[in-house]
């Protein structure tokens, strides 16, 4: 949740639509879009089956979220 939290900051505070568009974030990295090889993804992913499992969680908003999947 900390890491959602984090990334989706820039949106919550409409500087920009989606995480990965905010320059100063980890998200592009997380996203596939920037290979800057400075962020050590390995450990967040890890939790996810996939990134595309990942992207949704991310994605949703907080609102949105079906918390049943930590049960």
């Amino acid at each position: 949740w900390l890491c959602k939290y984090i990334l989706r900051n820039p949106v919550k505070a409409r500087l920009v639509e989606h995480p990965a568009e905010w320059s100063y974030s980890s998200a592009s990295e997380y996203y596939g879009s920037t290979k800057a090889e400075i962020t050590d993804t390995g450990d967040v992913l890890s939790c996810f089956k996939t990134l595309d499992e990942f992207k949704s969680f991310i994605d949703k908003k907080e609102d949105d979220f079906d918390y049943g999947i930590f049960e």
